[in-house]
């Protein structure tokens, strides 16, 4: 296993906020990183270096760079788990549906989802 495929397979973004597999992700976005002298460089689809948002100046590092690249992915619903709150806040889109309009405001308002 290459540098490149280890940091895929042991990403926690991957692990946590994905719903594909690593192996998957790969065929998509391995090709937008690359290891020069040791140091690990990754690129948006236009060949632009991605820079850390945390430290201004510096290169992005692996989990920086593939959460900006999903983030900016036109599959990027596709890609991202679903993230279901806690307390009764999530709904399914049924349910939202069959609301009042203002009912579903409220929902919004004080901080519920609704998922599919």
């Amino acid at each position: 296993m290459n540098v490149i495929e280890s940091l895929f397979a042991g990403s926690s973004f991957v692990r946590d906020r994905l719903v594909v597999p690593a192996e998957l992700l790969m065929t998509d976005f391995a090709h937008l990183f690359t290891v020069r002298d040791g140091v690990l460089l990754a690129e948006d689809r236009h060949g632009n270096a991605i820079y850390s948002p945390s430290r201004p100046g510096e290169r992005a590092s692996f989990e920086e760079a593939i959460e900006i690249l999903v983030n900016a992915s036109p599959d990027r619903d596709e890609l991202l788990r679903q993230e279901v709150a806690s307390g009764g806040k999530a709904i399914t889109r049924a349910e939202f549906e069959s609301m009042p309009a203002a009912t579903r405001a409220e929902h919004f308002r004080s901080g519920g989802t609704v998922h599919d």
